[in-house]
């Protein structure tokens, strides 16, 4: 079968969006704007959906067994994310004027584990999972996805009591790993699955409602008794309810919105470069409107923050690819 589905392509100009708005959300957020936290928290389908996708890209497409061998395809997966990484580290590390207060071995650690910058976890954590994808498709069956589930319920209730430095919540493998493997179980039989999935639609809608108003709830409801950071986190065990049940019901809902779709599909086609480099741009923003003094209300400040981020960084995006191409990557 094709190895595009345009509905994912589009679900994953939804995260792109998500994770933004995550980023742009998350100061108001802490400090208990409600219109923050409920944007932050809607938008927290995000990252799971990028670690899903990953899943089911890699095996809807057959990467691994289309490649000459383990290390053809280690190559293949390294080269579409690496080196784009550690441009970004750079520029980062050029921003942020690490280099100033911390020596290199902890600029090394950083750069190993994607703390850099707040969002740079993602890439050492897939390449990692692109490195046990051999073995983690051997196990990618009923059994190993409610085995994986498990792992990643434990690991992210874990959080609540341990924080270890290499170990906790985004670093954290354990907390991602269910995804990526739904994702490549949701590969096998894929046509069947979408068509046995349009029986339960009822019950789709019904999962998303109430996966979502636990979501939303959760740091009304208990933020006060735990680490308002792990309240809000996508490590959470109500978020991978409620990103499992966005997935499914993107797969049984049409999404006939051409224009909307368009817009989408472009964001998703540049989403790595602007998941690299709208904090950035960002971060500069921010800078500039506490310089300035502003004092905008939410909404506001939300709406302006994602139009100029997002624009920009889609821009650089596009003649990040473009440079690409021209140097053959």
């Amino acid at each position: 079968m094709s190895t595009r589905y345009e509905k994912f392509d589009i679900l994953r100009g939804f995260a792109i969006i998500g994770v933004v708005l995550i980023h742009i959300t998350a100061p108001l957020a802490t400090e208990g704007k409600v219109l923050a936290v409920l944007v932050n928290q809607i938008s927290r389908f995000a990252v799971p959906v990028f670690f899903f996708l990953s899943g089911w890209g890699l095996t809807i497409a057959e990467s691994y067994a289309k490649s000459d061998g383990y290390w053809d395809f280690l190559k293949a997966r390294f080269l579409s994310v690496f080196p784009q990484y550690i441009v970004w580290n750079f520029i980062y590390l050029a921003y942020s004027d690490v280099w100033s207060s911390q020596n290199l071995m902890e600029v090394l650690k950083a750069f190993l584990l994607g703390t850099i910058y707040n969002h740079l976890y993602f890439v050492p954590v897939i390449l990692v999972l692109y490195v046990f994808y051999p073995l983690l498709l051997k196990v990618a069956n009923k059994f190993g996805v409610l085995l994986s589930l498990f792992i990643t319920m434990i690991s992210q209730l874990s959080d609540v009591w341990i924080q270890h430095e290499y170990f906790y919540m985004n670093k954290n493998i354990l907390n991602w790993i269910f995804y990526f493997i739904f994702g490549m179980w949701f590969a096998r039989n894929f046509k069947e699955k979408v068509q046995h999935l349009q029986k339960y639609k009822f019950f789709i809608w019904i999962g998303l409602v109430l996966s979502m108003s636990l979501v939303l709830l959760t740091p009304f409801l208990v933020g006060d008794l735990f680490d308002f950071n792990l309240v809000l986190a996508s490590t959470r065990p109500t978020v991978i309810f409620y990103s499992t049940m966005l997935v499914l019901l993107m797969i049984v809902t049409p999404f006939d919105y051409q224009k909307i779709n368009k817009v989408l599909l472009k964001l998703s086609k540049y989403s790595f470069y602007i998941y690299l480099s709208h904090y950035l741009f960002l971060s500069i923003w921010r800078d500039v409107y506490a310089t300035l003094g502003w004092d905008w209300n939410t909404l506001l400040y939300i709406v302006f923050s994602f139009v100029l981020v997002m624009g920009v960084s889609y821009v650089v995006g596009v003649f990040m690819r473009k440079a690409e191409k021209k140097i053959g990557l």
